[in-house]
């Protein structure tokens, strides 16, 4: 399975949504909308899964950048990412480089 991220979609956009967006270039496995804890609001960005290699590149190609109700999507691969959760892992210093746009090597 490849893990793929896609953000910048409108708070409205569903799960189903997103998988008849991605279903023309392949099987998508699941999709996952990120939502807030609280208000359970979408969050504009979530995670699906392709089950090809190939088809998960076909799609990355195809949708990154493209405008969806007026928004540009950013679609790439899952690891090719800095999720949040991967920045709880990091001390508070790393994070705030991360957030900024620094290079971690800054602190070496």
């Amino acid at each position: 399975m490849i893990e793929i991220f896609v953000g910048g979609f409108a708070l409205s956009t569903t799960e189903m949504e997103l998988a008849q967006l991605f279903s023309p270039h392949g099987a998508v496995a699941s999709v996952n909308i990120t939502k807030n804890r609280i208000t359970l609001q979408s969050r504009g960005y979530g995670f699906l899964e392709m089950a090809d290699q190939f088809d998960a590149t076909r799609a990355i190609k195809a949708l990154n950048g493209v405008f969806i109700d007026g928004r540009r999507l950013t679609i790439c691969r899952a690891d090719k990412i800095l999720t949040t959760s991967a920045l709880f892992q990091l001390n508070e210093q790393q994070a705030i480089l991360i957030k900024k746009k620094r290079p971690i090597t800054a602190l070496l």
